[in-house]
């Protein structure tokens, strides 16, 4: 079942956002297993999100096909991405989970 790693550094300025990152590892069968990553390096959270934080929370699927994202401080934006067997490759720019300027925008998801 795959695994996930993010990495995200709050000493990053804003215009280098895009160094957020998320990568996904899976166990490899047999008696010497070990993790190997799938895919490429989950980024470009620059492009969907006003401001920092992305990877911060991350969701996958019970298939591991399928790794959604938060981007932002409030997760109030996020990401899906799915595995083509190859690459992990963005589902659109992303899903807005609050209306901008709503009280909830700020609440952080459980």
């Amino acid at each position: 079942r795959p695994r996930v790693q993010t990495k995200y550094d709050s000493n990053v300025p804003y215009d280098d956002l895009d160094t957020a990152r998320v990568k996904v590892f899976e166990l490899a069968q047999g008696d010497n297993a070990e993790w190997k990553r799938l895919g490429n390096d989950i980024t470009g959270f620059k492009a969907c999100c006003s401001d920092s934080g992305a990877g911060n929370g991350v969701t996958i699927s019970g298939d591991g096909s399928t790794v959604v994202v938060a981007g932002g401080l409030d997760n109030s934006r996020v990401v899906p991405h799915r595995y083509d067997g190859r690459e992990w490759k963005a589902m659109g720019r992303g899903i807005n989970l609050v209306d901008e300027g709503s009280a909830r925008a700020t609440r952080r998801l459980p």
